[in-house]
């Protein structure tokens, strides 16, 4: 491929990092692929990650690693392997107040899933793409912007 293709992909994954906190609101659109349950703005996560691989992958270029960017992926990996022993310890059923019986393992696969891999995912690809302080300042007034637009929302529709 040519350098062209390539940064036009960078392209597409540092403006998808700036529009992605606008889409957090989308976890509420749920739908399944062979059976697992996805989020759409998890599904859209993996997407994200995916294409971040390729252009590593495809233009061979090496992973930043720098000591304080270090410092946060030992913070999140430890983070990974406590969700990842909460998930493999977590009951198969739990017998709940009403009388049924609640699919423990699968709840506690959903929230890894969704809670702790698809956010780290993204996290990664932020830290490795976002270079400059002012990228990270957007990113920043992206969430604001996002939580304002669910406030409103949600203060419009609460007198609906």
């Amino acid at each position: 491929m040519t350098s062209k293709s390539s940064s036009s992909l960078l392209g597409v994954v540092r403006g998808s990092i700036f529009v992605f906190p606008l889409l957090f609101p989308l976890y509420l659109i749920r739908f399944s692929i062979i059976g697992i349950p996805f989020t759409l703005l998890e599904f859209l996560t993996y997407i994200l990650f995916g294409l971040w691989m390729i252009e590593i992958i495809r233009d061979h270029k090496s992973i930043l690693w720098t000591k304080r960017v270090q410092w946060y992926y030992f913070t999140a990996f430890l983070l990974l392997i406590g969700a990842t022993i909460g998930v493999l310890v977590s009951p198969d059923t739990i017998l709940l107040p009403s009388g049924e019986y609640l699919d423990a393992q699968r709840v506690a696969l959903g929230v890894w899933k969704g809670w702790i891999v698809a956010p780290m995912l993204f996290f990664v690809v932020v830290s490795q793409v976002l270079k400059s302080e002012k990228d990270i300042k957007t990113v920043f007034h992206s969430f604001i912007y996002s939580a304002v637009i669910v406030s409103v929302l949600g203060y419009i529709l609460g007198f609906v």
